[in-house]
C-alpha cells in the first residue's frame, strides 16, 4: 500500500505516458470521486500535470476509468487542458482540495486532492505539486457552460 505514495512508482506509472516534447511538470497521488454520472467513483490515482496534459492513472483497480473510457489493461488518461470547459476548485475536509473538471465534450471527472502526499514520505513534494496543479487547473477554467 505504501508504494502508492512514492515518486518513483508515480514517475514509473506516468513517464510512458508523457507527450512528446513534454515532461512531467507535477505529479502526486489523488482520488477520483466521481467519473462522469457515476456517484461513487472512489479510486486511488496518480495525477501529473505537462505543459499540455493532465494525465491520470488509475493506481490499483482500474475500474473506473478503463470503464468509462472503454479501455483494457494497464493505461493511462491524457485530458489536453484545452479541453478543460470549467473547474471549480473549492476546499475539503482535512485540507483537501476538491477539482470538478468539466470537458467541453461533456464529461466530467471529480477529484480529491488530499494535502499531504500519505505515510512514509514518499512523496516530499507533494503540498508543492499539489498547489502547482491547483493553480493551474484555475487558470483554465473558461466560465461556465
Amino acid at each position: 500500500m505504501y508504494d502508492l505514495f512514492d515518486e518513483t512508482s508515480l514517475r514509473q506509472a506516468l513517464t510512458p505516458y508523457i507527450p512528446a516534447g513534454e515532461t512531467l511538470l507535477a505529479g502526486i497521488h489523488a482520488v477520483t470521486l466521481r467519473v462522469n454520472r457515476r456517484r461513487f467513483a472512489r479510486s486511488d490515482i496518480y495525477l501529473g500535470l505537462t505543459a499540455g496534459s493532465l494525465l491520470v492513472d488509475e493506481c490499483v483497480e482500474r475500474k473506473h476509468l478503463t470503464a468509462f473510457y472503454g479501455n483494457d489493461g494497464d493505461f493511462c488518461v491524457r485530458l489536453p487542458l484545452a479541453e478543460i470547459r470549467r473547474c471549480a476548485v473549492r476546499r475539503a475536509a482535512l485540507g483537501a482540495v476538491r477539482c470538478e473538471l468539466t470537458m467541453r465534450d461533456g464529461s466530467f471527472l471529480a477529484l480529491l486532492l488530499p494535502k499531504r502526499g500519505g505515510p512514509g514520505g514518499g512523496m516530499p513534494r507533494h503540498g508543492e505539486y499539489r498547489d502547482q496543479i491547483v493553480e493551474r487547473l484555475r487558470g483554465l477554467d473558461r466560465g461556465r457552460p
